[in-house]
């Protein structure tokens, strides 16, 4: 069985659900779908993946809730685990405008959790996801924002690194940005949602 998390602080995007289960419905895996609701980062992925645990699953794959998955990206994260024997299968994402989450820094391969599959043996090896900054603030791809924004995707990284575990990146997928608010009270209060280009 795979386990499916959905770190959410409480909102998904429409778009994240319809592309999560259109792709992983074109499998003959056991998939099991566990959310957080209300926690902030980095409980939001703890929580769901301490339930998964109990569960036992084969692996992991974080989709976060402002990510549109696809077949090919998802598929390549599973191949490159099944046949590669990768710990840790990833794709990439725009964090803003023309700048991606993955780069090499000083010999260190860091980027995002938002689309992720894990090793149910490493997952296991580096939880919980902390939100530490101990870690050289170059590697981050936000080092201005506050609150360890960032901070909790470095450090995973960092820690895998250290503990010799293989990354792979396989593909990317869309990064969701709410780009403006629909008004409430009215039938036309549609959210204005696009993805980071």
């Amino acid at each position: 069985m795979l386990a499916v998390i959905l770190p959410s602080r409480g909102l998904i995007h429409s778009r994240t659900i319809e592309t999560l289960i259109k792709t992983i419905d074109r499998y003959a895996y056991d998939f099991k779908l566990y959310v957080s609701h209300d926690n902030p980062i980095p409980e939001c992925f703890n929580i769901p993946i301490e339930l998964a645990l109990k569960d036992n699953p084969e692996a992991f794959i974080i989709v976060e809730e402002d990510i549109a998955l696809n077949f090919d990206t998802l598929n390549a994260m599973i191949q490159s685990w099944v046949f590669d024997k990768t710990d840790i299968a990833a794709a990439d994402y725009l964090v803003a405008p023309g700048v991606k989450a993955f780069k090499t820094t000083k010999g260190i391969l860091t980027g995002g959790l938002g689309c992720v599959l894990i090793k149910a043996s490493v997952m296991k090896d580096l939880l919980p996801f902390s939100d530490q900054t101990s870690y050289d603030m170059d590697m981050n791809p936000f080092p201005s924002l506050p609150n360890g924004y960032g901070h909790q995707d470095i450090d995973f990284y960092v820690r895998a690194f250290m503990k010799n575990y293989k990354v792979k990146v396989c593909g990317e997928v869309e990064h969701l940005r709410v780009i403006e608010m629909g008004k409430a009270g009215t039938n036309n209060g549609v959210h204005k949602i696009e993805a980071i280009a």
